[in-house]
């Protein structure tokens, strides 16, 4: 059997259909040399990983927190339950599928989006930003944010990834 060791960089972490999981591996070496690793210990440690994949989502499903990603223009890619219950959705992918603009539907107040934005693309993160959000049947509820900008390689914001607390 043929031995080879593969290097493999976490580019980033995502939510990625209801659970957290790492995405986006990307294989950077492979060798006959050096440090081997057999195919046993190779398939222990793709276990290992489904293991901590399987913990992250529990956390993610399980949590009393929101979690979310969105798009820059304003799209849930991804939310977990609590997010949704909280904003009176009855599932995350309702959520996901009727609020298309995240500013003009979930905000309350469109001047908080926007310096939420100005906050998150000057800093890279906002932390604890309390604004009304709406909820689906018009309530409104205080809530507070605390949200990362990710960012390509010439600074274009491609996805922000937070958590809301009520």
């Amino acid at each position: 059997m043929r031995e080879f060791i593969l290097t493999y960089r976490l580019k980033f972490v995502a939510i990625q259909r209801g659970c957290v999981s790492r995405i986006n591996m990307q294989r950077i070496g492979e060798s006959n040399s050096g440090n081997k690793k057999t195919a046993s210990e190779s398939k222990h440690m793709e276990q290992r990983q489904g293991e901590r994949e399987e913990k992250s989502r529990s956390v993610f499903e399980n949590a009393v927190v929101g979690f979310y990603q969105s798009t820059p223009e304003g799209r849930f890619i991804q939310v977990n339950p609590a997010l949704a219950r909280m904003l009176k959705y009855a599932s995350p992918e309702e959520l996901i599928s009727e609020v298309t603009d995240i500013g003009r539907q979930a905000y309350v107040n469109s001047e908080d989006r926007r310096r939420f934005q100005q906050l998150l693309y000057d800093q890279g993160y906002v932390e604890n930003f309390e604004f009304q959000a709406r909820c689906k049947d018009g309530s409104h509820i205080w809530v507070s944010s605390s949200t990362r900008a990710y960012v390509a390689p010439g600074g274009t914001p491609i996805q922000h990834e937070g958590i809301v607390i009520d």
